[in-house]
């Protein structure tokens, strides 16, 4: 809906800020689109032919990783950092909210995101208290995310860049 006028914006100035409630997007959808745009833009990827390129041929084109793998690794390490943690951020992790919520389906929480992506990545044994091993097992998943099929070497033909 205000994709363009983000995107104008993004353009315009230096720094955005984006403002919404939890869990609409703003800091997996939105950066995924601009991601996406980018890459499309480098590729020389023209409109007409968004439709028939996949975007995970030309990130392999270009030898990058999925923004939202990204996203996952970087939340299972902070989510051990916390965990690890004797302070106010393991407090607050936590901590038991009273009150009563609202209608529909309640949002998921940072911690029920980080279990799922455990168990996703199949981390759920890993002891996110040992550092080491935490660490190399988030490192060990990533790799094994990235090498999903799909995500492989593939023989992608874009179009060179003209000369401008």
């Amino acid at each position: 809906m205000y994709r363009n006028h983000i995107l104008y914006l993004a353009e315009k100035y230096q720094t955005v800020v984006i403002i919404g409630e939890t869990g609409c997007g703003k800091s997996t959808q939105i950066p995924q689109r601009n991601d996406r745009a980018m890459i499309r833009q480098i590729c020389n990827v023209k409109p007409e032919d968004v439709a028939t390129t996949r975007s995970n041929e030309l990130l392999t084109l270009l030898g990058l990783e999925d923004l939202n793998l990204i996203l996952k690794e970087r939340r299972l390490r902070w989510y051990g950092h916390v965990e690890r943690s004797s302070g106010a951020i393991k407090t607050a992790l936590d901590m038991q909210v009273t009150g009563s919520r609202g209608k529909g389906r309640p949002r998921m929480t940072w911690k029920q995101v980080t279990e799922r992506d455990r168990k996703d990545w199949k981390l759920s044994t890993t002891d996110p208290h040992d550092r080491n091993t935490w660490r190399s097992g988030v490192r060990s998943a990533m790799r094994a995310a990235s090498q999903l099929p799909g995500r492989g070497s593939t023989d992608v033909d874009v179009a060179p860049v003209p000369a401008r």
